[in-house]
């Protein structure tokens, strides 16, 4: 089994969507692993999005990140989890995601997207790592 990580962010929390983002990631032939319920402090949204600190969205995309709570979760997958999980994504701006990707169906724009995923085996490592503690984890890592 693969895995990766992934969140249903605030817009999609708060519009009650959540449900239908599960539903359609088991339909897609993923099984939940994890799954956690939080609310993002404005530090812990800047560690987890270190990365695009100096980028101009930075300051947007972590007042977005802790305006509500999200959903943390681990995703297993026969294979190629990240990729598989991006591909159901879509692109990260909703107006160009493949029709019934998770962001053409549930996003609203570049930042409120509905959903976050891992973009490599690296990144998953590092991501639930972040959310989860070791003895939480109820997969094989």
């Amino acid at each position: 089994m693969h895995f990766t990580f992934g969140i249903i962010k605030p817009d999609a929390m708060e519009n009650r969507a959540y449900g239908k983002i599960l539903d359609d990631i088991a339909m897609a032939g993923f099984q939940l692993a994890e799954l956690k319920l939080v609310k993002l402090t404005e530090e812990k949204a800047k560690n987890f999005y270190s990365m695009h600190e100096h980028k101009p969205f930075f300051d947007e995309l972590i007042r977005y990140m802790c305006s509500a709570p999200v959903l943390c979760f681990v995703l297993q997958h026969e294979e190629n989890a990240v990729e598989a999980f991006r591909a159901l994504m879509g692109d990260t701006d909703p107006k160009k995601a493949e029709k019934n990707t998770l962001r053409a169906k549930y996003g609203k724009d570049i930042t409120a997207n509905a959903v976050h995923g891992s973009d490599s085996e690296e990144s998953f490592m590092r991501e639930w790592k972040f959310f989860f503690k070791e003895e939480e984890l109820l997969f094989n890592k």
